[in-house]
């Protein structure tokens, strides 16, 4: 194999550590508005864009990448798909946790803290299908 995986086993290590760091802080977040309010506790719909990009990443990515001695080209093509898929999942998690909060929003604002708002859901489902269809676009075609 002529192609050297280390950077994107770097790419993903990034990702991930992003991923857990941010969802740590927002984990945090939700805790303390429940000691403060007793109010219900959530992992909003556009938290799992990072739990799935933090998921992707080490599974998809890092785990097959150290773990064959050399990686196959199927396992350097997958984990290059599963980078960019995660990459395009963590850039989706900004605008729609901004949705979330209503900060970013179609259709109205929701009254009250709901989950999902319509502008996250929308956000969300769009995120989710520009990540399959680069995930598939790269393995098949790349």
């Amino acid at each position: 194999m002529s192609e050297n995986p280390d950077s994107l086993i770097t790419a993903a290590s990034i990702m991930a550590g992003f991923g857990a760091v941010f969802f740590a802080f927002r984990l945090e977040r939700e805790l303390k508005l429940f000691d403060e309010t007793d109010e219900r506790n959530w992992i909003a719909v556009s938290d799992w864009l990072l739990i799935a990009a933090v998921i992707i990443s080490l599974v998809i990515v890092v785990v097959p990448l150290v773990s064959l001695s050399p990686p196959t080209n199927l396992a350097v093509t997958r984990a290059r798909a599963a980078c960019a898929a995660a990459a395009i999942m963590i850039a989706g998690y900004i605008p729609s946790i901004l949705a979330h909060y209503n900060f970013i929003y179609w259709l109205g604002k929701g009254k009250g803290r709901s989950n999902p708002t319509v502008s996250e859901a929308i956000l969300v489902i769009l995120t989710i299908a520009v990540a399959v269809l680069v995930y598939l676009g790269k393995w098949r075609w790349w």
